[in-house]
């Protein structure tokens, strides 16, 4: 089917709390200096179900649910929330600037997207469209999260984690907080925040140089 997409609102989430002055800079890891500028995108889908409150007539309360709970994972994974220094590309600015959140409607039932998955139409359903070349653009926000209600009561949530700072792992540790948050558990998963202590930032000599501008050329062709 065609996705017949309208974005309702979009705003930055930041942080519940202030991230201490001691950790408002975080040096990124050999790894992470040479991961591409791509996004790890995700989503999710939840058939409407009356018992838990997933209805049409809930979505109002299930978007601020949302956005409170992503605001206190936040606070845990204050790097997620920062921003890549635009002029120390090795240095991770945690500067509580936030993440995006993008909530959207659907005219159509969920089920209708289900049955005949295309993936052009699903990336609909992603925040910046499916973009996957943005995510270490300096100034870009690292997680970016898409809510979209169907009329059926249903919901999509889709979600791009920035591969300059988190793995696949760290972003499945961080979703799983989030999912923690939203239920009201004490106790979330956290992830390691000391990897450039295993694998050091380097300096690079010109070849290098070239060869990394050479991996995130397209972030400079994006506005």
């Amino acid at each position: 089917m065609e996705v017949c997409l309208q974005v309702i609102s979009k705003e930055i989430i930041k942080p519940s709390s202030e991230t201490p002055p001691h950790l408002t800079k975080l040096k990124l890891s050999y790894l992470d200096q040479i991961s591409p500028p791509t996004y790890i995108p995700m989503i999710f889908f939840y058939q409407a179900d009356e018992s838990r409150g997933l209805t049409s007539s809930h979505h109002t309360q299930i978007s601020h649910h949302l956005k409170q709970s992503l605001s206190n994972t936040l606070t845990l994974f204050y790097p997620l929330a920062g921003r890549i220094n635009v002029d120390d590309r090795s240095v991770l600015d945690c500067n509580d600037a936030g993440a995006e959140f993008i909530e959207a409607r659907v005219q159509a039932p969920l089920n209708d997207v289900l049955q005949e998955p295309i993936t052009e139409q699903l990336k609909h359903l992603m925040p910046g469209a499916g973009d996957a070349i943005a995510g270490a653009r300096p100034g870009a926000a690292l997680v970016a999260v898409k809510i979209t209600f169907f009329d059926c009561g249903g919901m999509a949530v889709g979600v791009c984690v920035s591969h300059k700072v988190a793995d696949l792992a760290s972003a499945m540790t961080f979703l799983d907080a989030w999912a923690a948050s939203c239920r009201g558990e004490a106790e979330v998963p956290r992830f390691t925040l000391d990897l450039a202590n295993y694998f050091p930032p380097r300096e690079f000599p010109d070849s290098d140089s070239a060869f990394l501008r050479k991996l995130t050329s397209n972030e400079e062709k994006i506005d």
